[in-house]
């Protein structure tokens, strides 16, 4: 059987790639619906936000992202939009198409990361 050891998991926020443009956050990957996100996120130490596309539609280079969003070319929606967030310390980790659009969530951290880690990892038993 092949182990991991604790030490050698990746970071809640490492950002997995689903293709077409779509992102992810590990921490979210294995919710199920319904789950409280803001309870996930604070349980790793991070603060989200989530922005939508229209959110971005002031920003002129982003009008014919919509467009091409309401003619379903969803990929290269996805594949264009490069969202922001307001603030420091915001980092993008998750793209893609939902029922109100296009979105993007992005994390921050709240607390110190390693004292997160010491809460929450099992020893590393050798």
């Amino acid at each position: 059987m092949s182990m991991i050891k604790p030490s050698d998991l990746p970071a809640p926020d490492a950002v997995i790639d689903y293709g077409g443009g779509c992102i992810g956050p590990l921490m979210f990957h294995y919710l199920t619906e319904g789950e409280d996100w803001t309870a996930v996120c604070q349980q790793e130490g991070f603060e989200w936000l989530l922005v939508t596309l229209s959110d971005d539609f002031e920003r002129q280079q982003y009008r014919p992202l919509l467009e091409a969003y309401e003619n379903g070319d969803i990929d290269e929606v996805l594949r264009g939009w490069e969202p922001s967030a307001q603030g420091d310390g915001w980092k993008l980790v998750s793209k893609g198409d939902t029922e109100d659009g296009p979105t993007a969530i992005f994390i921050r951290p709240t607390q110190d990361a390693s004292a997160i880690k010491a809460q929450s990892s099992p020893p590393d038993t050798k």
